[in-house]
């Protein structure tokens, strides 16, 4: 049972993941989608990341011309790219 339940990976909507092997290192090729992925146990491990889009608020105090504070709010989104996922890792 435990090769049976170690097996199955369910990578969630807006996820993605790779494959760690253990001898052979990150197989890049083997991109985890969404849903049910099969992996060997013990010798494979998957690593999942969350590509959604992601806000990321910047805020930042400067001062104007006429010496006046001015606050200003920067909101940058952001989503890793799904096929570069082995490189980032």
């Amino acid at each position: 049972t435990y090769a049976a339940y170690h097996s199955m990976v369910t990578i969630q909507p807006g996820h993605k993941g790779v494959v760690y092997n253990r001898f052979g290192g990150l197989d890049e090729k083997h991109i985890l989608k969404e849903g049910l992925n099969f992996v060997v146990p013990w010798f494979q491990r998957p690593i999942v990341f969350d590509v959604r889009t992601r806000p990321q608020p910047i805020d930042t105090t400067s001062g104007s011309k006429d010496l006046q504070m001015v606050t200003i709010s920067l909101r940058v989104l952001f989503k890793p790219d799904p096929n570069q996922l082995g490189f980032i890792y």
